[in-house]
């Protein structure tokens, strides 16, 4: 987005149909790191799922680079 938000759409392929599970904006890491932990207890959001998030959010808000968890 123009403003730096991410947008993020996250389908539950299980559920049928064309609609996103999640429809969102990051704005930040700080608003990443909250999502990964509220998508973290649905049994349908794998690790991978998790993982693949988490790549694309410290791609797409560099600032955070090296740090680690």
């Amino acid at each position: 987005m123009p403003d730096g938000r991410i947008a993020v759409e996250v389908y539950d392929r299980s559920r049928g149909g064309d609609e996103p599970a999640y429809d969102f904006y990051c704005s930040g890491p700080q608003q990443a790191l909250e999502w990964i932990q509220q998508m973290s207890g649905k049994r349908w959001i794998t690790a991978e799922h998790l993982g693949a998030f988490a790549t694309l959010m410290l791609a797409a808000f560099p600032e955070v680079s090296g740090v680690s968890a």
